[in-house]
Order: C-alpha cells, then structure tokens, then sequence
C-alpha cells in the first residue's frame, strides 16, 4: 500500500495543512460565517431579535466554537478577517453602523 503525501486534510470537522498554521481551516469558517452573513442580512427586517439569535448560535456561534482550542491559536494575522466578519455580523443583527462600538451589543446580545 502506498502512501501520498496531501497539503490539507479534514479530521473531524477541522482542516489541518501541512504547515500546522490553520490557515485552511479559517477560511473554510470564514466561508461559513460569510453564508451565515448573507443570510441574517436577508432576514433580519422580517424576524425578532429572539429569532436572529437563535439564528446567530447555530449559523455563527457553532462553527466559531468547534474545535476553537486546535485553530483558536493561530496567527492574529489569520484570525483578523474571521474578528472582522463577525463584528459586521453582530452589526447586522443590530441594524448598526460602522461608527459604534460593538461592545455594549455584544453584552445584550449573548444573555
């Protein structure tokens, strides 16, 4: 039997390259957040604050939190787009603009 050397590998639901810098499998939850984005876009005028939570913990939260002791490591580098996509998130969820702090959301969001 013979063995070929692969780049990237799924294991579980995580991606590990070659290199170990989890760059692969930030982009495959980036690609999730991104669906996830684009869908509480379309349906936040027409559902409650209640129901996009729940939307948020299961499209958002989830694959943020899988596995995050393996990826959540990486490169600030790395990890700066999925900070920057999920703050648009919670910007969408909130009918904010880019000009307020997000900190005060974030706390009346998770309770």
């Amino acid at each position: 039997m013979l063995l070929s050397q692969k780049t990237c590998v799924k294991y579980l639901g995580v991606q590990i390259d070659s290199n170990l810098n989890r760059s692969s499998h930030v982009q495959l939850v980036r690609t999730k957040l991104s669906h996830a984005s684009h869908l509480l876009f379309k349906i936040r005028k027409f559902v409650s604050i209640a129901v996009l939570k729940m939307l948020y913990y299961c499209f958002v939260y989830c694959p943020l939190q899988y596995c995050i002791m393996s990826w959540g490591t990486a490169n600030n580098s790395v990890l700066q787009p999925l900070k920057v996509l999920h703050n648009n998130i919670l910007r969408i969820m909130t009918f904010s603009n880019y000009s307020i702090t997000l900190r005060l959301y974030i706390k009346v969001l998770m309770c």
